[in-house]
C-alpha cells in the first residue's frame, strides 16, 4: 500500500546504513558544502536534527551559480558580495514555535532535513498517516 512521503522516507531510514540521514523535496536544491556543514554540527555540538534557511527561488530552473556562491562567504566572498546576493534571494529561518501553532503553519523546519539516524529511528521517524 502507499504509505505516504513519510512511509517512503521511514523504508529509505530504515534501509540506509550510514551515520546520518538527509530528506530534500522535489523542489529543493542543495547547498554548496551542505552535507559536511551539518555533519560538522552534528559532531561539534552533538545534535541530532537540523534544518537550513529557506531560500525562496522562482522559476523552473535549478538556482543559478552565483546564487548559490553566497553561502560561502568564508571561502572568498567579500561581506558586500554576499549581501548583494542575498538581497537578490529572500531567506527564512524557522526558529520553532508552539504546537498548537504549527497545527495551521510549518513553524518548525523545511522539508531539507538532516538527522543522526539512530536519533530518527529512535523517534518513530515521520508519521504515515495520509491525512497529515
Amino acid at each position: 500500500p502507499n504509505r505516504y512521503l513519510g512511509g517512503a522516507r521511514n523504508a529509505g531510514a530504515r534501509a540506509a546504513r550510514g551515520k546520518y540521514l538527509m530528506f530534500m523535496d522535489d523542489d529543493n536544491a542543495a547547498k554548496p558544502y551542505e552535507v559536511s556543514a551539518f555533519v560538522r554540527a552534528a559532531e561539534s555540538t552533538g545534535g541530532d536534527i537540523f534544518t537550513s534557511f529557506v531560500d525562496f527561488i522562482w522559476g523552473k530552473e535549478a538556482p543559478a551559480d552565483d546564487t548559490n556562491k553566497r553561502y560561502s562567504g568564508r571561502m572568498g566572498s567579500t561581506a558586500a558580495d554576499i549581501n548583494a546576493k542575498a538581497r537578490r534571494s529572500p531567506s527564512f529561518v524557522f526558529l520553532g514555535g508552539s504546537v498548537d501553532v504549527g497545527l495551521f503553519k510549518n513553524c518548525f523546519g523545511d522539508a531539507n532535513s538532516f538527522f543522526r539516524r539512530a536519533a530518527f529511528l529512535a523517534l518513530g521517524g515521520y508519521s504515515e498517516d495520509r491525512q497529515l
